[in-house]
C-alpha cells in the first residue's frame, strides 16, 4: 500500500500548501515570487528572475511556474542568504529532510535546479547532467572537507530498460528523501501516480558531516563567488512547487520490485 504521512498537497489546481514541517515553499503563482512557508524568507533576484513566470507551461492548471532563460549563457537566478535553516544548516547528516519539486526541461543540457551555496561552499545540489544525447538527474552532497558524494540517478531496470527517461518538454516529479538512515532519489513523469526509486545510499556511506550553509539558490549555480556575479548552468525549462521540509516525507512502498512513493499531485490533467 502506498501511503502519505499526511495530506500535504491540498492546493488543488494552484499547487502545494505549507504545513508545520515546511521550511521553504515556492509555487511561482504570482510575481514577484515569494516563499509561502511560515518563514517567509526574502529572495534576491538576478536578471529579473523573480518575475520569470510562465503561465502556459505549468504543472497545475490555475497557476504559474518558474521559467528559466532561453539561453545557457544568460544569468538568471533567485537567492536567499543569511536567514535560513535550509538543508545545509542542519547540524548532523542523520537529520531528516525532503527536497521535492516538479521540473520540466526544454534542452538536453547541464542545468542547476536548486542548491545550498556556491562552488567552494556548496552543501548540496540538485541538477541535471548530460550523458551523450540524454539527460539525467544528479544529487550532490558535500561534507565539511568539501568531499563530494554524488548520486547519478540514471540506473536501469533488470531487463535493461531505463527507469526514468528524461524527455524534453515533459513534466517530472523529483523527490530527495533523507530519513537519517538512507538517502533516496525518487522520480518519474508527472503523468504517473507514483515516483520510482532511482538511486539510493546509506547515510553511513557519507564521510564526515554535511558542510553547513544558510544559502539557497534556485535556477543557476554561483560558480566562483558568493556575490552571484558568475552564474553558470541555468536550468533551461520550468520549476514548479518547490518545497523543502525538515522531515522525511512519505512512506516508501517496498512490496514491488522497485520501491516507490505516491506522487503528491493535486491535479494531473
Amino acid at each position: 500500500m502506498l501511503t502519505l504521512n499526511k495530506n500535504f498537497w491540498t492546493g488543488g489546481a494552484a499547487g502545494s500548501v505549507a504545513d508545520e514541517n515546511t521550511v521553504f515553499l515556492m509555487n511561482f503563482n504570482s510575481t514577484p515570487f515569494v516563499d509561502e512557508s511560515s518563514n517567509e524568507y526574502a529572495l534576491t533576484s538576478y536578471d529579473d528572475a523573480d518575475t520569470a513566470q510562465d503561465t502556459t507551461d505549468t504543472m497545475f492548471s490555475s497557476a504559474g511556474s518558474y521559467e528559466g532563460p532561453s539561453s545557457a549563457s544568460d544569468d538568471q537566478a533567485l537567492q536567499n542568504i543569511g536567514q535560513g535553516d535550509y538543508i545545509g544548516y542542519f547540524a548532523d547528516k542523520t537529520d531528516p529532510f525532503t527536497v521535492e519539486l516538479f521540473w520540466r526541461q526544454t534542452a538536453t543540457i547541464v542545468g542547476l535546479v536548486v542548491s545550498g551555496g556556491y562552488t567552494g561552499e556548496r552543501t548540496w545540489q540538485l541538477s541535471t547532467y548530460r550523458s551523450s544525447s540524454t539527460s539525467a538527474i544528479r544529487w550532490y552532497w558535500y561534507n565539511t572537507s568539501n568531499t563530494v558524494h554524488s548520486l547519478n540517478a540514471s540506473p536501469w531496470n533488470d531487463d535493461g530498460t531505463a527507469r526514468v527517461s528524461i524527455v524534453s518538454g515533459e513534466w517530472y516529479y523529483v523527490c530527495i528523501r533523507h530519513d537519517g538512515t538512507n538517502q533516496q532519489v525518487f522520480a518519474d513523469k508527472a503523468s504517473k501516480s507514483t515516483a520510482r526509486l532511482i538511486a539510493e545510499r546509506t547515510v553511513d556511506s557519507l564521510s564526515g558531516e554535511m558542510d553547513q550553509n544558510d544559502r539557497l539558490v534556485i535556477g543557476a549555480l554561483p560558480y566562483s563567488n558568493s556575490n552571484m556575479s558568475d552564474l553558470r548552468y541555468p536550468i533551461l525549462g520550468n520549476i514548479d512547487s518547490l518545497r523543502i521540509s525538515d522531515i522525511a516525507r512519505y512512506t516508501v512502498d517496498t512490496s514491488g520490485s522497485i520501491d516507490s512513493i505516491p506522487m503528491p499531485t493535486a491535479e494531473l490533467s
